[in-house]
């Protein structure tokens, strides 16, 4: 199995289900990632004064991806405090924001919509669990994460 840390970057995607968005990656180049075989999820942290996101059901679907994801590339799960060759940390924050458009009318009407929306950021590191260190770092700069228009599909 040959195990590219660029191979990775699907890992925050996964778990946000933000396919197409910009994803900024770093790894330490002299991390021998072919070693790696097991891992482990470590704290992680949430941050959001959104009452709307369910903390619970998004640790669930964060680390679910993140399970799939690595498993589906060779690497198995060892449940914690068991030993792993990696610990998978992540913060996951979000915000509430309000989206504004304005429309302006030939009559001189103008017409005003706001829509909610929690616009939110996932950091993911890998650090090696014998020396400490991060060896793989990816966060996506931002991802629009539950959108509360009814039309609109809730995505994590």
């Amino acid at each position: 199995m040959r195990f590219l840390p660029v191979a990775l970057l699907a890992t925050p995607l996964a778990a946000t289900g933000a396919f197409g968005q910009k994803v900024s990656i770093d790894f330490d180049r002299a991390a021998h990632f072919p070693s790696y075989h097991t891992f482990t999820i470590g704290h992680t942290q949430l941050k959001s004064n959104n009452p709307k996101l369910n903390p619970d059901l998004i640790v669930k679907h964060i680390e679910a991806a993140i399970e799939r994801d690595l498993t589906a590339r060779g690497l198995a799960m060892v449940a914690a405090p068991g030993p792993a060759d990696l610990i998978v940390v992540y913060t996951f924050g979000a915000q509430g924001m309000v989206r504004t458009e304005t429309a302006r009318y030939g009559n001189g009407a103008t017409s005003v919509s706001k829509e909610p929306f929690a616009e939110g950021t996932l950091v993911i590191d890998f650090r090696d669990a014998a020396t400490h260190s991060v060896v793989w770092h990816a966060w996506p700069p931002w991802t629009r994460v539950m959108p509360r228009s009814s039309k609109a599909s809730s995505t994590i």
